[in-house]
C-alpha cells in the first residue's frame, strides 16, 4: 500500500475501538439520532469549496447515556440555502 508495516500497524491502532460492554439486545441501547449531537469546531461565518470543517459528534444511545464504543456511520450532507 505503500506504507511500512509499522506505519499500517500504528494506524489500525488509531481507528480501533472497544467493544460495547454488554450485548445489545434492545432498541433503546442503540444510537439515536434525536439524542445525539454535533458541533463544529472553529466555526466561521462562511467557508470556501474545498475548506476542512473539523465537526465533534456526541453520540447517545435512546437513553440519552453517552455511548463509550465505536461502530457507528455518520454522513454529512452540507448545502447552503442559495443553492438548495
Amino acid at each position: 500500500m505503500g506504507i511500512s508495516d509499522e506505519e499500517w500497524e500504528r494506524l489500525q491502532k488509531a481507528i480501533d475501538w472497544p467493544i460495547p460492554d454488554q450485548e445489545i439486545t434492545q432498541l433503546d441501547q442503540s444510537t439515536s439520532p434525536v439524542h445525539s449531537s454535533f458541533s463544529i469546531v472553529g466555526l466561521k461565518e462562511s467557508y470556501k469549496v474545498g475548506e476542512i470543517i473539523s465537526v465533534t459528534i456526541t453520540a447517545r444511545d435512546h437513553n440519552k447515556n453517552l455511548k463509550r464504543y465505536g461502530g457507528d456511520f455518520f454522513k454529512a450532507k452540507l448545502f447552503n440555502t442559495e443553492l438548495k
